[in-house]
């Protein structure tokens, strides 16, 4: 998979590591977290075939955010943290048809 979703991964990874069970944490702001810190990391590389990598990192941050819920982003957070560097590349595979479709639109 692409050398900077992992980088995107690990720092969203790094990030969102807030415990599914925070009370005060409402779901968009879990949503968020995730996305700053996805797209923070995301744009510090450089997609193989991208010629427009905000735009990239943008349709990748919407992939997540229309797939998964705030605590579901969570909860594969830290699950994939616990997977150590094996961990960006779990999520990479699990989001690959949706990294086709924002490569191939940018």
């Amino acid at each position: 998979m692409k050398h900077s979703l992992a980088i995107s991964l690990a720092a969203a990874i790094g990030i969102s590591m807030i415990p599914i069970a925070v009370p005060a944490q409402p779901d968009r702001q879990l949503v968020k977290q995730f996305r700053d810190g996805f797209e923070r990391g995301c744009n510090q590389g450089k997609t193989e075939e991208v010629s427009n990598q905000r735009r990239y990192c943008n349709c990748m941050a919407n992939s997540f955010q229309s797939r998964y819920t705030g605590k579901e982003l969570s909860a594969i957070s830290q699950a994939a943290t616990g997977l150590g560097d094996n961990g960006p590349s779990i999520v990479n595979l699990m989001m690959t048809p949706e990294a086709r479709a924002c490569n191939a639109k940018y």
